[in-house]
């Protein structure tokens, strides 16, 4: 039980986003032992029942359990978003919708705010990384302009045409282009009023 409790306690040091896999898998066996810990628990306070003995509160793993859930909701909802930026960056335009990732993207920035000052001082290691992801859904956002033009609804093959033509795209800009393909080209950014007007006739 006390080892368990030590590892609960070494999950605040958790902090690299490029180990973020790892964590989620060593919170995972963390839950499983904690189940499995739970459940003896349980079964020692039947057992002072029968005997009508004063229960065990275990509290020092209600507050393991507690520690360990936190850190899990953290974690799992970082790598929850490292598989959805990397999902939305190999899909094909037509099959994304700017106005849901903008809203993910607002949503997740809120849970890193709320995550770093609950972290504060006495997790610096996971506050620092819900800054960092912070920054990073800011970076990705700044793109939110440009991935509206490209997947509005009723873009077709000529509006593709005309996209391609502005960005100076080679391979062509299709619907089944995937967002990479147009975020990876140079001065993309710089042409927005030109792409604005093109999703603007697109959606009439």
């Amino acid at each position: 039980m006390e080892l368990f409790e030590q590892e609960v306690h070494l999950v605040k040091r958790f902090g690299a986003l490029d180990k973020v896999g790892d964590y989620v898998r060593h919170i995972g066996d963390l839950e499983e032992r904690f189940s499995e810990a739970t459940a003896d628990a349980a079964v020692l306070n039947d057992e002072e029942e029968k005997l009508e003995w004063p229960k065990s509160m275990f509290l020092s793993l209600t507050n393991a359990g507690s520690t360990l859930e936190e850190y899990s909701g953290f974690w799992k909802g970082v790598d929850g978003f490292f598989r959805q930026q990397k999902d939305w960056m190999s899909s094909s335009l037509e099959s994304l919708d700017s106005e849901v990732i903008d809203k993910e993207l607002g949503a997740m920035k809120i849970n890193m705010v709320r995550a770093a000052k609950a972290f504060g001082n006495i997790a610096p290691d996971p506050r620092n990384a819900a800054f960092e992801v912070k920054e990073r859904v800011e970076d990705f956002r700044k793109h939110a302009n440009l991935i509206e033009c490209t997947t509005a609804t009723g873009l077709q093959a000529r509006h593709f045409e005309s996209i391609t033509s502005i960005l100076k795209a080679d391979p062509p800009i299709t619907s089944t282009s995937t967002l990479r393909e147009v975020l990876d080209i140079e001065g993309a950014a710089a042409a927005l009023p030109e792409l604005e007007e093109v999703a603007s006739l697109a959606t009439k």
